[in-house]
Order: C-alpha cells, then structure tokens, then sequence
C-alpha cells in the first residue's frame, strides 16, 4: 500500500470483505475485496465495485465503538492514540467487535485464523470486583485487568465473557465472547434490574428478546443477557453472527441516534425495512410490535442503535431481538398530566409522548408502512395495538411474582412504580383506541 495511506483489513466470519483507508489528510474510505462474496458489511454500503467515502465508512466505524467519548477517551490514553479517530481506535481494539465484523491492521491479517485463543475461569469473587469497579467508574467499561482486542457500542459501562457449562470465562485471543454483563446506569438505582424486568415481559409476551439472567456476585448485581450475535454449538464452539444497529444501516453516526437530534425516524426505520426483500413484511410487522411494546413500556432510550437487524447474503436482513430495553416508570411518572410528558425516543405516526396515542396516529403509522409494503395493514396495526395493551400488564405482574420468589434484590422498589405507571399507559391507550 501506498505510504499515502494506512490500511485496515475487515473480516467478516473469517472472511476478508474489504480495506478501510485512511489518507494523509485523515479521510477515510472503504472498497470491497473483489473475490468477496459474503453478506454486505452494512446496509447503508452494498458490495459494488466502488470507494465508499468517509461520509458513509466514518458512522460505521463509530458504530463499532463505545458511545460516551469518555469512554473512547479512554480507550485512547491506553493505546496513545485520538479518541475521536474510530481508524486509530480500532486498530487496536477491532478483533471483537459487535456482530462477525473484525479489523486488523494491513500486516496482521494472520491474528485472523492463527490468534491463539484461551478460556480463563473467573470466580464469584473476581466478578464482584470487576462490577464494582465498572460501576464505581462508570465512564469506562475497561476492566483494568482486561487486555483483549475488543470493542462494543453502546453508552453503558459493561464487559463481555464466555458462559458455558455454569462457569464464567474471561475470552483472551480469538475467543468468542457470549454475554454481557452490565451493573447499570449510574445514578438510576436497580436500573439493571430494571431491564432485566423489562426483558423479560418482552420475552413473556412472545417477542423475540435476547434472554437475561439477575445475577448477584457477592455484593455486586447485574443483569446478564445473552448475546445474540453469538452461537454457541453443542461442541462449545461459537460461530460469531453478523449484524449491524439501525444507525450503521442508515449511515447515521451514532452521535445523532435520537430522531430528536436529527437521527433515524420511525419511517425512515420503515422504509429501510421495506427494502428487505423477501423478509420485509416479517421484519416491518416485527418493528411495529418493538414500537408499540417500548411505547407501553415507557421505554425512553428505545432509539436507532438499540434495534439491530441480522445480514446474509445481497440484501437478505432479519430485524435482530430485542434488546436494551429499559422503563423510565420506576424513576419518572408516565402521567399526561406533567406539565412536559415523557416521550419515547421514536414517534408512532407522528406522537412519542407517554399516554397521547390514539387511532389517528396508528392510521398514520399504517400509511407509513404502507409506503413501502401493503402487508401491514391499520387493522393489523390496531388490533395488536390493543392486543399488547390488554396483556402487558398480566405479563409484567407474572414477571414480578417471579423475581418476588426468587428474592431479587430491589424487586420491592422497582416493581411497584412499573406496574403502576405500566398498566395506568397500557389503560390510556385501550381508552382512546
């Protein structure tokens, strides 16, 4: 390569699918490998025999990486490098990254298929201290004893590592990771608990949702959720499985992931959708469940980078599980009557304030999907709408009832205000439908 500029390769499940430039000027682009013929890297960049440039490449690469810049920052100091540099960064910690997606710099196409790779047990006590010490320094997810090549999105302190056989790994080398542990956000108390809850309505109301555990480790709590762009095979194996978040698809820098900031709307979630081919009515009839069930839940961070969707081949794409799904009930009111009411982080046919849903937002939602497919018609739309509102409630009170046998910690704070605030929405809605 030309000294004008510095190279990454990017894998895809082992595969090379393309080179990321960076010139002398600091402008980044990308371009296929032209044997690949694997799944595109993203959406927003179909395998074609062209350059894509930095203004499509850039809120790609950031989308690999954690979002709070002091996080970045961070990472930085470690490596001597710019923390707002998504290149320099992963160069240094782009071997595990979200999904199937890997980048090694030009010369280390080798740590690829020869890395080595090592399983390191951790017990209760070394678990206790790594969640204590994410959540005492909650503006960095770097354990001080990790030093893997990794990278992971997201605003939340966390650490990934590999459960099998009723043990915890910490993965060194080519080691696949297989869950998250997260203590929360801080300043929101048993707001790992809280989205442990909320996970788990999601997954009692039938809806595709990466699936959570509450873990306690001595004093310290978590919530554990499995990923789901890892497989793990019955010999122990796991596959990793490609995937992007809705910002990567729609060439969005993760900075503006809030429709509020310029970000994804729901019709521009809608029409990316529509372009799915043969999964386009199962993947825009499954957002439309996301929305209104985040709606209901008073799910306030439910924006672009937290729906992620599975790629294949051309432009095959399968809206991924839910996943980060948090209530803001157990620390605001939901009530209409605030001066200001809460609001989701996406509209449903123009309305994302709490409690103000009614049949002319989702006739405006049916047009919007409309656009793009007929497969989802207001009918459908409507009586989901009040099929959700009428169970939810009797799903999050079982859900309860469980984590009260169970004896989770902050079950007794938590679950009050969600059930109230959960059911007085769900109760809103079916009275204005």
């Amino acid at each position: 390569m030309s000294g004008r500029y510095r190279e990454l390769l990017l894998f895809i499940s082992g595969a090379l699918a393309g080179h990321v430039l960076q010139d002398a000027n600091g402008a980044l682009s990308f371009a296929y490998e032209p044997a690949y013929s694997g799944p595109p890297v993203s959406l927003s960049m179909p395998i074609a025999p062209i350059a894509y440039p930095q203004r499509i490449i850039r809120p790609y690469l950031q989308g690999l990486l954690p979002d709070d810049p002091n996080v970045r920052a961070d990472i930085a100091d470690r490596y001597s490098c710019s923390g707002e540099n998504p290149f320099a960064l992963l160069s240094h910690i782009g071997l595990d990254c979200p999904g199937a997606v890997q980048l090694v710099p030009e010369g280390d196409a080798d740590l690829i298929k020869s890395r080595p790779g090592n399983l390191v047990e951790l017990s209760n006590s070394d678990l206790e201290n790594r969640l204590r010490l994410l959540r005492e320094h909650a503006s960095s997810p770097w354990d001080a004893n990790h030093e893997g090549r990794w990278s992971l999105g997201g605003a939340q302190s966390k650490m990934t590592l590999r459960y099998q056989n009723g043990r915890w790994f910490d993965c060194e080398g080519s080691e696949p990771t297989t869950h998250i542990l997260k203590p929360g956000v801080a300043g929101y108390d048993n707001q790992a608990l809280d989205e442990y809850l909320c996970q788990r309505v999601a997954l009692k109301m039938g809806l595709p949702a990466a699936g959570v555990e509450y873990l306690a480790f001595g004093s310290e709590h978590a919530v554990s959720i499995q990923r789901y762009d890892r497989i793990m095979g019955a010999d122990g194996t796991v596959t990793r499985v490609h995937q992007e978040d809705l910002c990567q698809a729609l060439g969005i820098d993760p900075s503006r992931k809030y429709a509020e900031q310029g970000g994804p709307s729901s019709p521009d979630v809608l029409a990316l959708l529509g372009a799915t081919k043969a999964n386009s009515t199962h993947n825009l009839q499954l957002f439309v469940l996301y929305l209104l069930f985040n709606y209901l839940m008073g799910a306030t961070d439910a924006h672009a980078k937290n729906y992620s969707i599975l790629l294949g081949t051309g432009s095959a794409a399968v809206l991924a599980p839910l996943y980060d799904v948090a209530s803001i009930a157990p620390y605001q009111s939901i009530s209409p009557r605030r001066r200001k009411p809460l609001r989701a982080a996406m509209s449903i046919g123009g309305e994302n304030r709490f409690g103000m849903l009614d049949n002319s937002h989702l006739e405006q939602l049916s047009h919007d999907v409309n656009l793009v497919s007929a497969g989802v018609t207001l009918e459908w739309i409507a009586s989901s709408a009040e099929r959700m509102a009428t169970q939810m409630p009797a799903a999050l009170q079982s859900v309860l009832d469980e984590a009260g046998d169970a004896h989770l910690t902050g079950v007794e704070q938590v679950g009050p205000a969600l059930a109230r605030e959960i059911s007085a929405n769900c109760r809103r809605l079916l009275e204005r439908l």
